[in-house]
């Protein structure tokens, strides 16, 4: 008689998964699949927004939601009796003290749990925080934690958990739809920001920096897509009428995937000149990669290690300066075959270093030594 085939180790996943539509969800989705093919996954989904703009904005609808996901995760640890919980973990703000009490529930019944986080600031929470740095000690203690990249190891100095990395991953479009062809006569510069209208995300210094070309005379076109968050569609256009660029840019709104790939195909470079504090990976800055469009983008979280400087784009020194970012701009448009050369190598670097064959394979080998 055939042995009977072991019962696969059951997952609980506390996770944050669409909508809103941002890259922490995009990821926790992939995970999520991965794992269901190999494990039994019970998914306790956290929703506390219904768009982008309320994202980080504490209200009593949340704290009441906050209460009964406790209760959820209370009745799922008691009933499902899970061997590991996956968590994804938000680093900051309001919370950080919630995700924190849920950590302590599951660590209250004994379960091991492997923490991701998509974002950063439990640094600078700590630094600033002695109550924080405390629960961080607490909550992360033997804990296994996901990163994106070696860069983010700094958000766990001091907090005794193993370490494990997972770089997000991208959809590699056919090569026929991402190879670039350098223009035999270029027009003008196609630019691109693809992005929720956050300001912290850039757009109001990559509008200033346009307008400083525009002033030089410089020819571009301007494509903006992404859904309105702490910037209006009012006062996008506003921004844009203050700058003179208003003629030469054209605001999408939120896009569907297919306009997405339309619009990566059809620029020549991708902006995204980000200071948002918690900023670690972003997906959008893989996706126009791995459309073979170059990015210009600041150096923080791990995109210093993704937009390598003349190599896959340029990276800014200092994501506020309009007048260095005007100068990049620039000297993209004056340099037709280096971004050419630059659009196969960011397509290659997200073909070795962030297909979703290499993120799944990573995934399943982290729970693998876990289960």
């Amino acid at each position: 008689m055939p042995d009977a085939k072991p019962t696969p180790k059951h997952i609980l996943a506390v996770v944050h998964l669409p909508p809103p539509l941002h890259g922490a969800a995009i990821m926790n989705q992939r995970a999520i699949r991965v794992l269901q093919a190999q494990y039994r996954v019970t998914t306790l989904p956290l929703r506390f927004s219904d768009d982008i703009s309320q994202i980080g904005r504490a209200s009593h609808a949340k704290y009441i939601l906050a209460l009964c996901y406790l209760c959820r995760l209370f009745w799922h640890l008691i009933t499902h009796r899970p061997d590991l919980v996956y968590f994804s973990f938000a680093p900051t703000g309001p919370a950080f003290w919630r995700d924190s009490l849920y950590a302590m529930l599951i660590r209250a019944f004994g379960v091991r749990c492997v923490i991701h986080l998509h974002g950063r600031g439990l640094k600078s929470l700590r630094n600033h925080s002695k109550i924080a740095a405390w629960l961080q000690r607490v909550v992360f203690k033997n804990q296994v934690v996901i990163i994106p990249g070696h860069s983010l190891k700094p958000e766990l100095a001091g907090l005794d958990c193993d370490t494990a990395i997972l770089a997000n991953c991208v959809d590699i479009p056919a090569p026929q739809n991402a190879e670039p062809q350098p223009p035999h006569n270029p027009g003008p510069l196609r630019i691109l920001f693809l992005s929720n209208l956050i300001r912290t995300k850039g757009i109001d210094t990559l509008i200033e920096a346009l307008g400083l070309l525009n002033k030089r005379g410089i020819s571009f076109r301007f494509d903006i897509a992404g859904a309105p968050g702490d910037v209006s569609e009012l006062q996008l256009q506003e921004m844009l009428n203050d700058a003179g660029i208003a003629d030469n840019s054209h605001y999408h709104r939120a896009v569907d995937p297919a306009k997405r790939t339309t619009l990566l195909q059809n620029n020549d470079i991708f902006v995204f000149p980000s200071r948002y504090a918690n900023e670690a990976q972003p997906l959008v800055v893989l996706e126009a990669m791995a459309h073979g469009v170059p990015v210009i983008s600041s150096n923080i979280g791990t995109l210093g290690d993704i937009v390598i400087e003349n190599q896959t784009g340029f990276v800014l020194t200092d994501s506020g300066d309009a007048p260095q970012l005007a100068a990049h701009i620039l000297h993209a448009h004056n340099t037709p075959a280096q971004r050419a050369e630059m659009a196969k190598a960011a397509r290659t670097l997200c073909e070795t270093a962030f297909h979703p064959d290499i993120f799944a394979q990573n995934l399943r080998d982290i729970f693998a030594r876990l289960l």
